[in-house]
């Protein structure tokens, strides 16, 4: 395996911006989009992305809802 220095990569700009498969953000337990790192995501995605975690609904502290991949 590599050594972590070679493996990580820090970068500085808007991350909604940035070419990535996927973005994946710590969420509260109700799935709400509120400031900082989720709010950036759902002004760049549109109401659509807070649609479809009201849809998913509250999940309890140390689950996860089910993955559901989306593009």
């Amino acid at each position: 395996m590599k050594p972590l220095a070679e493996r990580i990569v820090i970068q500085q700009g808007d991350l909604t911006e940035m070419d990535t498969d996927a973005i994946v953000n710590a969420a509260n337990n109700d799935l709400i989009l509120v400031p900082g790192v989720a709010g950036a995501i759902r002004r760049r995605g549109g109401e659509e992305i807070q649609a479809k975690c009201d849809a998913i609904g509250s999940i309890l502290s140390g689950t996860r809802p089910s993955p559901r991949a989306e593009s």
